[in-house]
């Protein structure tokens, strides 16, 4: 079959998708799920966190199939869709590491110093965390200090794990910039 007619089988499926037809949602899964798997692999090292980008991606296309463009070749677009939360989870995992690293890090300074800098990082963190947007403050605030998961937060703020997702996001990029000197101090 020419490139040409893929194509237009494409634009069939994404004209059914678009009208929700789930035959034809089921059959794009199907066609392009284990490569996006194999590809997202290879970007974050774990099975799990694939699956979840996986599928995080046809559950957003799911739920926007009003707005997807018949004219936009599909694969790219899934691909690059995997690409992009593959690259956000690493971020996100690397900002994971660097703010347990240094809530858990002794600062090791003598006596007083140390009680200093201590109650300095913490109002530091109080404070930082009080100046998020009220919702990402909500979502930080039970996935870091309730100890709640993405999916209970979600359930009790009544969102989606998307959503919880993308403010934990937001907050971890804000905390960072916000507290760099605390984590630049710890680092040296």
């Amino acid at each position: 079959m020419s490139k040409k007619g893929r194509h237009y089988i494409d634009q069939i499926s994404i004209d059914k998708i678009k009208s929700g037809d789930t035959a034809s949602f089921k059959a794009l899964f199907d066609k392009f799920s284990t490569s996006l798997l194999n590809f997202t692999l290879t970007l974050v090292k774990d099975t799990q966190s694939a699956e979840n980008i996986v599928q995080s991606v046809f559950v957003n296309i799911w739920k926007n199939r009003s707005n997807l463009d018949p004219e936009q070749n599909i694969k790219s677009y899934l691909y690059k869709a995997v690409k992009n939360q593959g690259i956000q989870h690493i971020r996100n995992q690397k900002l994971n590491f660097e703010l347990e690293e240094a809530a858990s890090m002794d600062l090791k300074l003598p006596g007083p110093d140390q009680t200093l800098q201590e109650k300095e990082l913490e109002k530091a963190v109080n404070e930082a965390v009080n100046e998020l947007p009220e919702g990402c403050r909500a979502v930080f605030t039970l996935n870091r200090f309730e100890g709640f998961s993405y999916r209970e937060t979600a359930d009790i703020l009544g969102i989606s794990v998307n959503t919880v997702k993308t403010q934990m996001n937001r907050a971890f990029k804000y905390l960072r910039s916000r507290l760099s000197v605390f984590l630049t101090l710890i680092h040296i």
